[in-house]
């Protein structure tokens, strides 16, 4: 109910100044959070168009964008996204988990990035929710419960561990277990 309330409250900002990108993006946050999905997508895709693909919020915007379309099966459509953030992005506004869902770094690197540029709660969130989707639920466990634990609870994206956490909380224990031993 609170993450209604404030998406309501975003809604009235929009509404008041619908050129600016930020509260887009903030709205977007909490309808993936709620599990509304499409409307995230279309949030995202506000946010890139009004902010013209400028500054590191839009590399992690395209990423949340790309982790929202998969997981609404629009596969085609986060690999658009992902070229086209390749062509419109700078390297300098390239964030790590950008770069792993692009095929050009390994999680690896993009955890040794994310130390370095001090956007690792974000990206630790990312990778959780990526390999999530990738069914390696270890992993996504792994992720989640560090951000949960030693994230930076003040960014936009926290509202998202839990929702996630819970989600890996609901894969059927057998499929657990087949992951466990891979």
């Amino acid at each position: 109910d609170m993450l209604k309330k404030e998406i309501s409250r975003y809604s009235k900002i929009i509404s008041t100044i619908p050129s600016q990108p930020a509260p887009f993006y903030d709205r977007a946050v909490l309808n993936i959070a709620m599990e509304n999905l499409s409307a995230g997508i279309e949030d995202l895709r506000t946010f890139l168009s009004l902010s013209k693909w400028n500054g590191r919020s839009s590399s992690y915007a395209a990423s949340l964008l790309v982790l929202a379309l998969r997981e609404s099966g629009r596969g085609k459509e986060a690999d658009a996204v992902l070229r086209t953030a390749t062509q419109r992005l700078s390297a300098a506004n390239t964030v790590p988990i950008l770069e792993l869902l692009s095929g050009k770094a390994t999680e690896q690197t993009l955890l040794k990035n994310s130390k370095s540029g001090n956007t690792e709660t974000r990206d630790r969130l990312f990778l959780g929710i990526y390999f999530w989707q990738a069914k390696r639920i270890p992993e996504a466990k792994a992720q989640l419960d560090w951000v949960y634990s030693k994230g930076d609870q003040n960014i936009d994206e926290y509202v998202l561990v839990s929702v996630y956490r819970q989600k890996l909380a609901l894969t059927p224990r057998k499929e657990r277990r087949q992951f466990d031993n891979q």
